[in-house]
């Protein structure tokens, strides 16, 4: 069995995930707007039945990740589509490893009801992924010189983990705008006119689709269930704050993964290129979104920042994040990067940092790395 068609499987059944999760969170809203936060029994077992599936499904993308590494003979981490797959994966992984390591799912049906809806709508913008990453070429390609690097593997698995889990922590962002806008009241640091401009930016990433439309759908669509009138519906400001809170969880977990890759990412360009830091403009790229978080750790901390501000911040890193990860490539100074490895039609500069671009030696003999670590 080929690593695509283990892809193919796991995608499909995370559109399954899709639906299981929805249901659950349906019925745990339904119990919380008839009784308060006790109950939702069937509501619970949706979530345990679900996660067992997601379990299942995550099994499978490991599978699908070591075929694929076999199928290329090296980490499956060097064309747009394996990277892709791989950062699927991963992030499938932690949402199955978040429910047990925060125990949300164990909270009041309020905790549980949210995290179900993120779940679902997460493993809906896995699926899409994954079906669109095995539409690109999987023509497979050798590594070249300057990845092939004992850091290679740490260096991305680190940096993919938090990309995934700092994009679910957008997600409950995500959904705290989407109950704000579903509650019927306008946020109050924010005008009529800049909350339309932040719900546009958010429809406007066609990779992003996947996740977005569904999230801004579904909330605005629980928002009428069972109350007309918006003082009925005050129960959402509740699942709003928790969204928020269990946002920033979310965000603990991802920050120290990103924190190591850069860490990583600095010690094998010393190794390869003779300098920890280039300001490359992937390095830059990466650094603004690292410094965005850590405004959003220390705002929250230090200035007490909560609801829509800290949530806006948050989903600001994420939007760092994309254009690092996947947007990058578009860039002006892109071209000159020496980051560029998943661009088949671009080879790979490698070489000292620093020197002008007429010293590098010509693309059809790359240069070796200056210093490569354990040679």
């Amino acid at each position: 069995m080929t690593a695509n068609l283990l892809f193919s499987i796991s995608a499909w059944l995370c559109f399954v995930c899709l639906a299981g999760m929805l249901v659950g969170a349906v019925s745990n809203f339904v119990t919380y707007r008839a009784a308060g936060a006790g109950g939702g029994s069937f509501g619970f077992r949706m979530e345990r039945g679900t996660s067992l599936l997601v379990g299942l499904t995550c099994a499978i993308a490991f599978a699908a990740v070591v075929q694929k590494g076999f199928e290329v003979n090296h980490f499956p981490s060097q064309t747009m589509q394996e990277t892709v797959l791989f950062f699927c994966a991963l992030t499938l992984i932690m949402v199955f490893a978040l429910r047990w390591v925060l125990r949300l799912h164990l909270e009041s049906s309020v905790e549980c009801g949210v995290w179900q809806l993120v779940v679902g709508l997460s493993a809906a913008g896995i699926g899409a992924s994954m079906l669109h990453a095995l539409s690109l070429s999987s023509a497979a390609r050798d590594l070249p010189p300057a990845l092939d690097s004992y850091w290679f593997a740490p260096h991305i698995t680190c940096l993919l983990v938090s990309y995934g889990t700092l994009g679910i922590a957008a997600i409950f962002g995500v959904v705290y705008f989407a109950m704000s806008v579903a509650r019927g009241k306008r946020f109050p640091h924010y005008s009529k006119r800049r909350t339309t401009v932040i719900v546009a930016m958010m429809l406007l990433v066609p990779f992003l689709h996947a996740v977005t439309v569904p999230i801004l759908l579904v909330c605005l669509a629980i928002g009428r269930l069972n109350g007309l009138h918006l003082q009925e519906r005050a129960w959402i400001d509740t699942w709003g704050r928790r969204a928020e809170e269990l946002g920033f969880r979310i965000f603990s977990v991802g920050f120290p993964f990103l924190t190591a890759g850069l860490m990583q990412g600095a010690y094998w360009a010393q190794e390869a290129w003779a300098n920890y830091w280039g300001w490359d403009s992937k390095e830059v790229t990466a650094l603004i979104s690292w410094f965005i978080y850590i405004a959003y750790f220390h705002l929250r901390y230090v200035a007490g920042l909560r609801g829509d501000r800290s949530m806006g911040v948050l989903a600001s890193g994420a939007a760092s994040v994309f254009l690092t990860f996947q947007l990058f490539g578009y860039l002006p100074d892109s071209m000159k990067s020496m980051h560029r490895y998943t661009d088949p039609t671009i080879a790979a500069q490698e070489g000292q940092q620093g020197l002008s671009e007429d010293r590098f030696i010509s693309d059809e003999a790359p240069a070796e790395p200056i210093a490569r670590g354990g040679q």
